[in-house]
C-alpha cells in the first residue's frame, strides 16, 4: 500500500461554521479527510459567517475563501459566484498542484470539473 501523501483540493460553497445540515455534513466530510495521514487538505470555500466550531481551525488549518456575497442571490450575484469560483479555484490549483480535486454537488461550482479537466486533476464529487 502506497504511503504517498496526497495533496486534496476539496472546494464547496458551504460555510464551515455554519450550523445547518449541509453545512454539518461538509465541515464532517472536510475534517475526516484533513485527518488522514496521507492527505495534505486544502479547503476552498466561503469565510466563516460565524466562528469556527471548535478543532476546525486545527484539523483545517488551509483555507483559501471565495468572495464574500451578501443579501438574497440575484441572477447577477449568482453569475459572479461561478466567475469567481473559477478565478479563485485556478489560482488554489497553481499554488497548490493538487493530486486529487474533490467538491460537493452543487449548480454553480461547475468550475471545478471544468478546471479539473483543463488541468488533468482527477475529480472527484460527494453528493448528498
Amino acid at each position: 500500500m502506497s504511503k504517498t501523501i496526497q495533496r486534496v483540493l476539496f472546494i464547496t460553497k458551504s460555510d464551515l461554521s455554519g450550523t445547518a445540515g449541509p453545512n454539518i455534513a461538509t465541515r464532517e466530510i472536510v475534517t475526516a479527510l484533513a485527518r488522514s495521514n496521507r492527505i495534505n487538505l486544502t479547503v476552498v470555500c466561503p469565510a466563516p459567517a460565524d466562528e469556527y466550531p471548535s478543532g476546525v481551525d486545527e484539523t483545517i488549518p488551509d483555507r483559501i475563501y471565495l468572495s464574500k456575497r451578501s443579501g438574497p442571490p440575484s441572477l447577477f450575484q449568482r453569475a459572479f459566484g461561478i466567475f469567481d469560483a473559477f478565478r479563485t479555484l485556478r489560482k488554489a490549483i497553481r499554488e497548490v498542484k493538487p493530486d486529487l480535486l474533490l467538491g460537493r454537488m452543487n449548480s454553480i461550482f461547475i468550475a471545478a470539473p471544468v478546471l479539473a479537466q483543463y488541468y488533468d486533476i482527477p475529480y472527484g464529487l460527494f453528493s448528498r
